[in-house]
């Protein structure tokens, strides 16, 4: 009996084209998009690992507020019920997507107020730029 050699291709390793090495694939993305979630509550931001971090953060945010005298604490009537609150948190990142800073905000949910039962006028500190010229105009002119 005689042996025949068949014939085979040689087996090579499988690349990627070098213009694709920046890119990652869908399932990747899906990973690091879902892996680096800002977080929603307070019990999520304390299980974090810079939870000390987020907590100066808070501390920092409350006493700048106690600061400004931003609320008066009053007693509650009998009829209304009280505003509920909220704090968002965030974490400011640079370029390459690293964190900066914690960022914190401390809101009252406006939307659960009745017009003319709980509030009568809405404020919101806004100026527009014309407002800061003409303004700059008038301390030139009058040399101040």
């Amino acid at each position: 009996m005689e042996l025949v050699q068949v014939f085979q291709w040689p087996t090579r390793e499988w690349r990627h084209p070098r213009r694709l090495e920046d890119f990652v694939t869908i399932a990747e993305f899906a990973n690091i998009a879902t892996s680096f979630k800002d977080p929603k509550t307070l019990f999520e931001v304390l299980a974090r690992n810079e939870a000390q971090k987020w907590q100066a953060t808070m501390e920092k945010k409350m006493n700048f507020l106690k600061k400004n005298n931003t609320w008066v604490l009053s007693k509650l009537l009998k009829d209304c019920k009280p505003i509920g609150d909220k704090c968002v948190f965030w974490p400011k990142k640079n370029t390459q997507g690293q964190v900066v800073h914690h960022k914190a905000r401390f809101m009252a949910k406006g939307y659960a107020q009745k017009h003319n039962v709980e509030f009568n006028d809405t404020f919101a500190q806004m100026v527009k730029f014309t407002s800061i010229i003409v303004l700059l105009i008038v301390i030139t002119i009058k040399d101040l």
